[in-house]
């Protein structure tokens, strides 16, 4: 089955080692009403209970990403800031609604892979002004849409330092529930030594090629039965698996 749960241990000490960071599951949702929340508080759901911590706010496209989350938002409920912690809705506890909970499983996978990037230094305007080389971990999950039954894929860049995440590819498929990708493959296709391209494969016959840098497909998208899809390297077809890592 592979796992679907990846952690980074600190062994300097291998007597005394430590967990340094860890990847389960995150929930996006959107909402509507006015204000929105400020990173880093607890919210808790009122009629499912469900707690979350927010670590993106983006009141602009009215949009919420969560992480630890102890169970999962409901359509249609209040969530709010329980400042005291008393899991009730109280005067002065800001609150939104829930128009559309999705939640996003890290999914299953054999094993990661991890090199360096020529990774950009921006100053506080958001400008590059220099490089650096950094650690990153990359990881290929399969993931079901319990909803509509359909499978997808998922692929994960993390610092291997913060376990920060740094992008997050997801394509969903139409027709097949997909079992777990192969593991990814990194090249440098400039000769310096520092990964630029993301390879992964999966069971139902696709073949991935991302920016190692931003997790963007190199290939385009194209329009499905209505629904833009991400374009993949090379798609053998269903029933055709490609099931070990790209070489």
């Amino acid at each position: 089955w592979g796992g679907n749960y990846l952690f980074a241990l600190d062994v300097t000490d291998p007597d005394n080692w430590s967990i340094l960071w860890e990847l389960t599951i995150e929930a996006v949702f959107s909402y509507h009403g006015s204000g929105g929340f400020t990173a880093g508080v607890t919210l808790t759901g009122q009629s499912s209970g469900a707690t979350g911590q927010v670590v993106y706010d983006d009141t602009e496209n009215d949009e919420l990403t969560l992480k630890e989350t102890s169970g999962l938002f409901q359509d249609g409920e209040t969530v709010f800031v329980d400042s005291d912690g008393d899991g009730e809705l109280d005067a002065g506890e800001d609150s939104v609604m829930v128009d559309q909970a999705v939640v996003v499983e890290m999914g299953h996978a054999y094993r990661a892979s991890v090199n360096k990037v020529k990774w950009p230094v921006r100053d506080n305007q958001g400008d590059i002004i220099g490089y650096e080389q950094k650690s990153v971990v990359y990881v290929a999950t399969g993931f079901l849409n319990i909803a509509t039954g359909h499978g997808g894929i998922n692929v994960f860049a993390l610092d291997l330092v913060t376990g920060d995440k740094l992008w997050h590819f997801s394509d969903e498929y139409l027709s097949s529930v997909n079992d777990i990708p192969g593991a990814v493959t990194l090249a440098d296709i400039n000769g310096d030594n520092l990964m630029d391209r993301v390879y992964v494969a999966d069971m139902d016959g696709r073949l991935w090629e991302l920016d190692a840098l931003d997790g963007t497909n190199p290939n385009g998208t194209v329009e499905v039965e209505g629904v833009t899809k991400q374009m993949p390297l090379w798609n053998a077809g269903v029933g055709k698996p490609i099931s070990v890592s790209p070489a």
